[in-house]
C-alpha cells in the first residue's frame, strides 16, 4: 500500500521532523558499514524476477541495519516487517542465514544500544513464491490506479504519511512473507560485542596534523577528543554510536546539500603555512552548515 502510493501521490512528503529521522538513518548505514566491513562487502545489489534490492552488508551472509527508537525484546513478534525483508534478500542471494542489526538511537536522553540477531530461513522457495505474488498484486494496483485489493500496510496507524488517503482502514491483513514458524531468530550476544569492539576501535586516536577545527576549539584539541578528516578535509567523528548517529545525520544532510543543486556546492582548496584544508563554498561563499540539539531553531540575534 506505501509502495502505491509513493508512486501515485509524489505530492505528498514527510515532515521535516521524520525526514531528519530518514537522514539520520542514511548516513549511519553508511558509517556503520565502513567501521565494520570493508567495501567490497558494502550496498550488494540483488535482483530475481524483475524484483531488485540492496543488502547493506553481504559479506558471509545478508547482514541488514535498522535504526530504532526502541530494542526489540521478541524481534520475530515485534519485526515482522524486518524479518519479511531479509527473508526476501535471502530468497535472491539463495542463502538461507542472514543478521538483523537493530541500532537504538539516542534520544530523550537514552544511551544508544545495539543488538544482533542471526536468522534461518527454513523454506525460501515459498519466499520467493510470496515476493512474486506481491510484485503481481501492486503492478496490477499501479495499472488499474486502484489500490483495494492491496493488504493493508505494516505502517497503519504508524504516523504513515499517507494515512489520510489511504484505505488501510478497511483493507485485509494480508500474509506475512515469512509464515510464521518458518524461521529461526537467535540474539548472537557475542556477535554484539564484537560490532561494539570494531566500533570503538579507534578510540583514542588523533589526527596526526592540525585541522581547522582545532584552531577554533584549541582546548578540545589539547584534550584530545578524537577526530580525524576525510580525503576531502571534511571532520569526522571516531566511530561510536552516539557519534555515528551524529556523524550519520550530517553525512547526508551535507550530501543534500552537495548535489541538491548540482555545481553550487563546491570545495575550496586553503592552506596556512603547513596547514591544508577544504572550505565549503555555496555560490563560491564559504558557508558552515551544522545541527543543533537544542529543541528550536537558533535565532539570527543569537546567532
Amino acid at each position: 500500500m506505501q509502495a502505491y502510493y509513493q508512486r501515485m501521490r509524489p505530492d505528498i512528503t514527510p515532515s521535516p521532523e521524520k525526514q531528519q529521522l530518514m537522514l539520520m538513518g542514511t548516513g549511519f548505514h553508511e558509517l556503520f558499514g565502513s567501521a565494520v566491513s570493508s567495501e567490497e562487502y558494502l550496498e550488494q545489489f540483488v535482483e530475481m524476477d524483475g524484483i531488485v534490492g540492496r543488502i547493506d552488508v553481504y559479506e558471509d551472509h545478508p547482514l541488514e541495519l535498522k535504526t530504532s527508537g526502541r530494542l526489540p525484546e521478541d524481534l520475530a513478534y515485534q519485526n515482522t516487517a524486518y524479518i519479511d525483508q531479509l527473508g526476501m534478500y535471502c530468497a535472491m542471494a539463495n542463502d538461507s542465514a542472514g543478521s538483523i542489526v537493530v541500532y537504538r538511537r539516542a534520544e530523550y536522553g537514552r544511551d544508544p544500544d545495539l543488538r544482533r540477531f542471526t536468522l534461518e530461513f527454513k523454506d525460501l522457495g515459498r519466499i520467493a513464491d510470496e515476493m512474486r505474488r506481491g510484485r503481481d498484486e501492486l503492478q496490477q494496483a499501479l495499472d488499474a490506479k486502484d489500490p483495494s485489493r492491496l493488504p493493508q500496510c505494516v505502517w497503519w496507524n504508524r504516523r504513515c504519511d499517507y494515512q489520510s488517503v489511504c484505505g488501510c482502514s478497511v483493507a485485509s491483513q494480508g500474509n506475512q512473507i515469512v509464515a510464521a514458524g518458518a524461521v529461526e531468530v537467535r540474539e548472537d550476544v557475542e556477535m554484539n560485542e564484537r560490532l561494539l569492539a570494531a566500533l570503538g576501535a579507534s578510540k583514542g586516536q588523533r589526527a596526526a596534523k592540525l585541522i581547522l577545527n582545532d584552531l577554533v576549539f584549541p582546548r578540545r584539541a589539547v584534550v584530545g577528543i578524537p577526530t580525524s578528516t576525510s580525503d576531502e578535509g571534511d571532520t569526522v567523528p571516531e566511530p561510536n554510536l552516539r557519534e555515528l548517529q551524529r556523524g550519520g545525520f550530517q553525512l547526508a544532510l551535507n550530501d543534500a546539500i552537495r548535489y541538491g543543486e548540482p555545481g553550487a556546492y563546491r570545495g575550496i582548496p586553503v592552506s596556512l603555512g603547513q596547514m591544508k584544508a577544504i572550505v565549503r563554498a555555496h555560490h563560491d561563499m564559504p558557508c558552515i552548515f551544522g545541527s543543533t540539539g537544542t529543541r528550536s531553531m537558533i535565532e539570527r540575534d543569537r546567532l
